[in-house]
């Protein structure tokens, strides 16, 4: 019996003594709390992250100064505490648990400012007697404040409920200098002339646009009951539409335009028109490409880019510009140019101007594991992807079989219609660079012969479409689910 409680002792016991060894416990029965680092080191407007090595669930932090920075725990790694730095200094970062237990971590932040930014060109900036304009602060580092070097003439105040709002008051004629600073010391100083009445503002003087098309360029500044006129209306006409002037191109040549207001103050633009290729108006139109399907060689493609140029309209759903869908599809979502794959969604910073032009490309790279999306010839956003292929043949996950195709206009359901117009739509079996993508966007067309390119829908005909040729010339035609015969000028220079 003796023998048999030894023996059984002993496997206990060191059980026990390793146990102990690998973890930390306190008189109370409570694991020491324990980070992975004592201090940190971040730069300004980055963040950083440290781990809780152990400790007792759950945790909370707080940073001991929150205008250099801020702290919070990972919801999805609940050992994992993330650290927002604001503007340089010093401060600590404290760890609680549930048992009571603290640990810090020394934080030092060090000067990385942003640039400061307004929503304004302050060149030539005027206020009204008695008037106030409203500017905001784009980028920064907060922490603003403004003055005035002549507060009699030029009154400079923060907006009490957004320090992002300056509201800026003519008292008198005459001068002022404000200026504008951070709390990282960044400023901008600028000029504010106070008139009894103002000059009328525009953000250009120039102006390009296309024979059939139309471009508004908003009124910044002026004394209000707008009037326009052109030089020449044969060449551009021109109207005002709520605050903006609207030109709209005629015929090839140049003119100016000229703005006037109530108070006869004038300002001019130098309008040059040019004839634009044509695109095809879809709305409620679109094209499959069968032979995507029909060729094998089309089934795993390891890199593919898709381009076009394309305006849209109207909002609407989901306006689908070209692809599959559920497996690599460019559209428009929530006001941004969007890019659908397998492994997830790619979205743009740039919004989208409805009723302009744009030129938007996407490539997938299996090999490299990358997917990218561009807008007027500038990356926008990117993403690391599992899938190594892409089918242009069929997708998966449709509703319905006779949707389940390569399309430009349409994807999944009617309510994905492309409200707008498009050309020049190029598919590549390669991953076009960004120094290609940028000279495409500079430049409409492309070499109907280069290199990788399967398919090359110009749709700049101009008449009516029961096929949409294919200037590739591998027979990628399209076919359209109604003959195509609504078309407007691709007014991209």
């Amino acid at each position: 019996m003796n023998r048999l409680l030894l023996f059984l002792a002993g496997p206990i016991f060191l059980g026990a003594s390793v146990f102990a060894g690998c973890t930390d416990i306190s008189d109370d029965g409570a694991r020491e709390l324990i980070l992975g680092r004592s201090e940190l080191t971040l730069n300004a407007n980055t963040t950083g992250l440290f781990l809780i090595k152990q400790g007792n669930r759950p945790y909370s932090v707080e940073c001991a100064d929150e205008n250099i920075a801020s702290a919070y725990i990972s919801s999805e790694r609940t050992n994992a505490v993330y650290v927002k730095a604001i503007r340089s200094g010093q401060t600590s970062v404290t760890v609680s648990d549930g048992k009571g237990k603290t640990a810090s971590v020394a934080l030092t932040v060090l000067s990385n400012p942003i640039e400061l930014t307004l929503d304004t060109d302050t060149d030539g900036f005027e206020i009204i007697t008695g008037k106030t304009r409203v500017v905001e602060i784009m980028t920064g580092n907060g922490g603003y404040a403004v003055t005035s070097s002549a507060p009699g003439t030029v009154s400079a105040t923060l907006n009490p409920s957004n320090d992002e709002q300056i509201f800026f008051k003519g008292l008198q004629e005459g001068s002022a200098m404000v200026s504008i600073t951070d709390m990282e010391g960044e400023s901008i100083e600028f000029t504010i002339e106070v008139k009894n009445v103002a000059s009328i503002k525009l953000p250009d003087d120039e102006l390009t646009v296309a024979a059939g098309a139309s471009k508004q360029i908003p009124i910044q500044y002026g004394n209000g009951g707008y009037t326009v006129s052109s030089s020449s209306e044969s060449i551009a006409e021109a109207e005002i539409v709520a605050s903006n002037v609207r030109i709209t191109g005629v015929a090839e040549g140049s003119t100016t335009v000229t703005v006037s207001d109530a108070a006869g103050q004038t300002a001019e633009i130098a309008v040059s028109v040019y004839i634009a290729p044509w695109a095809a108006r879809l709305y409620t139109t679109y094209f499959q490409v069968p032979n995507f399907e029909e060729d094998e060689k089309y089934s795993a493609l390891e890199t593919v880019s898709f381009e076009a140029f394309v305006c849209i309209d109207q909002a609407g759903m989901l306006n689908s510009i070209m692809g599959l869908e559920g497996t690599f599809l460019l559209r428009q979502n929530g006001g941004k140019y969007n890019l659908y794959t397998l492994d997830g969604e790619l979205k743009s910073e740039t919004s989208v101007k409805y009723g302009e032009w744009a030129y938007v490309a996407a490539t997938f790279d299996g090999i490299g594991k990358t997917a990218r999306l561009y807008v007027n010839g500038v990356l926008e956003d990117e993403l690391d992807l599992r899938s190594s292929t892409v089918d242009l043949g069929r997708t998966a996950g449709v509703q319905k079989p006779e949707l389940e195709h390569f399309m430009v206009g349409m994807a999944c359901e009617s309510s994905r219609y492309l409200y707008g117009s498009i050309g020049e739509i190029r598919v590549w079996d390669k991953v076009l660079t960004e120094e290609e993508i940028l000279q495409n966007n500079k430049s409409i067309s492309a070499d109907p012969a280069a290199e990788h390119l399967i398919a090359y829908w110009k749709l700049n005909e101009n008449t009516d479409l029961i096929e949409v040729p294919d200037y590739s010339g591998n027979g990628n035609i399209g076919i359209p689910s109604e003959v195509i015969n609504q078309w407007s000028p691709l007014a991209y220079p």
